[in-house]
């Protein structure tokens, strides 16, 4: 066995330009060793201790669902020493998630086509070559799909460790240490709400609803705590027809860690599809209202350890296209003018308040049962 094409120094990428040794690398990786958690053990084929992991796309959902495998390869495989490269918005959660494993580094993605610099030091398991983004590396004959039909803690087990389902001890959503995050004071008994969308409008609340969901909260004496970023170049926005008057207004004002704190406090937190209803499973118990439309729940339910997740969506049985994403989760194309039925009736169903309040008061009436 040539072990040159297992190094990762800079002769890695170069070694295995041509298709010929491309082929060769990519049957000595998945036949003989076969990429799942034996490749970790010592005295494996493939025994390179360092290994880079790189998340370089995906949303706060997607890159906490990835980070599950990541984090039970840190706790599981002592001997690893590992480096994730992600995106800055994720840094802190990376660092939060693996400071209790010194060995573990995280580096943030700078370049625009990152598995250039990268490549060259990364062993054969840890590349993202997700080709429609243009990263094409020496293992571009291996890109795996995470796209489709794939929840994303099983993404991650599937791309980093080629194993899935994942094993039942690594099945869960990572939980952050919130311990020393620090933020201002709020009422005792509050909500979160995530009013953030993306600019195709896919995931939006009609706001009759949201300002409605608002309203019944107050009259539950609950204070409603508006938490979201809005995206710097418009991809994700606040819409203007949302009310946030008697509540506490937090948009664009917390870091991504302050956001957890704040929802692990909450009575509950409800929202459509978001990165910040993930975000809420890595904080405890608080429970989750979680609203479904373009993408089924099997895809994006948050796998956590505890708490109530409640689902809220259309029933399948009286819109025949509800989940219409539910074969290929993630699609390229995520335009909602392309709606086969050119009406997006899953959003229309979800504008009823009563699909919600039934779930609300179900989350609300835990938190009081377990306070």
């Amino acid at each position: 066995m040539d072990q040159n094409i297992f190094q990762t120094n800079s002769r890695c990428h170069r070694e295995i330009e041509t298709p010929q040794k491309i082929q060769r690398q990519t049957s000595l990786v998945t036949g003989n060793t076969k990429l799942n958690s034996r490749i970790f053990r010592k005295g494996s084929r493939i025994s390179i201790s360092k290994h880079n992991f790189v998340m370089a796309w995906g949303g706060l959902g997607d890159l906490l669902g990835y980070m599950a495998s990541i984090v039970w390869i840190a706790k599981t495989y002592k001997h690893i020493e590992g480096t994730v490269h992600c995106l800055d918005f994720f840094s802190s959660i990376a660092r939060n998630l693996l400071k209790d494993f010194p060995k573990w580094h995280v580096e943030l993605i700078t370049c625009q086509h990152p598995m250039v610099e990268i490549a060259e030091q990364t062993a054969p398991l840890g590349y993202f070559t997700w080709q429609s983004l243009g990263f094409v590396t020496a293992c571009k004959h291996r890109v795996i799909p995470l796209a489709e039909g794939m929840h994303m803690v099983d993404a991650g087990f599937t791309y980093f460790l080629q194993q899935n389902p994942p094993p039942p001890e690594g099945n869960f959503l990572p939980e952050l240490d919130l311990s020393e995050v620090k933020v201002l004071e709020l009422p005792k008994r509050y909500a979160v709400m995530t009013p953030a969308t993306n600019v195709d409008g896919l995931r939006k609340l009609p706001s009759v609803t949201f300002n409605e969901i608002k309203k019944h909260f107050l009259k539950r004496g609950i204070t409603p705590v508006f938490i979201g970023k809005a995206h710097e170049k418009g991809h994700f926005y606040f819409p203007k027809e949302y009310d946030y008057e008697g509540g506490i207004d937090l948009r664009n004002k917390t870091s991504i860690l302050e956001a957890a704190k704040i929802i692990q406090g909450a009575q509950c937190i409800v929202g459509l599809d978001n990165g910040l209803l993930h975000l809420a499973a890595c904080t405890g118990a608080v429970p989750i209202v979680f609203g479904y439309n373009i993408v089924a729940p099997e895809h994006r339910r948050p796998r956590r350890r505890e708490g109530l997740t409640l689902d809220v969506h259309p029933n399948p049985e009286e819109l025949t296209c509800t989940f219409c994403r539910s074969r290929m989760r993630m699609v390229n194309d995520l335009q909602s003018s392309h709606c086969i039925y050119a009406d997006l009736k899953c959003l229309e169903v979800l504008s009823d308040l009563a699909l919600w309040t039934e779930k609300i008061d179900l989350a609300l009436n835990e938190t009081n049962e377990n306070p």
